[in-house]
């Protein structure tokens, strides 16, 4: 499933509701649809919150593209969730 980036149409959208579709081994969260650029050609990734129905708060301190096609070894990943 795709991730609708509504960045693309509004580069100044701050809120969207959105669901989560997975999570990544490596911890990381995958929603239907995002206002979050992700980290791409020298631009930094957005940073922000996730906000759940309870009204918990998820801190996002990274947000990148994975495309299930290419090999783990070439995805981005946050240094956070690096191998050491």
């Amino acid at each position: 499933m795709c991730t609708d980036c509504l960045f693309r149409e509004d580069a100044y959208l701050k809120e969207c509701s959105a669901t989560v579709v997975g999570l990544t081994d490596a911890g990381g969260v995958m929603l239907d649809r995002t206002v979050f650029y992700a980290a791409s050609g020298g631009q930094p990734a957005d940073r922000g919150v996730l906000t759940t129905a309870t009204g918990d708060t998820i801190p996002i301190a990274n947000a990148s593209y994975t495309d299930p096609a290419r090999p783990a070894s070439t995805r981005t990943r946050s240094p956070e969730n690096s191998p050491r």
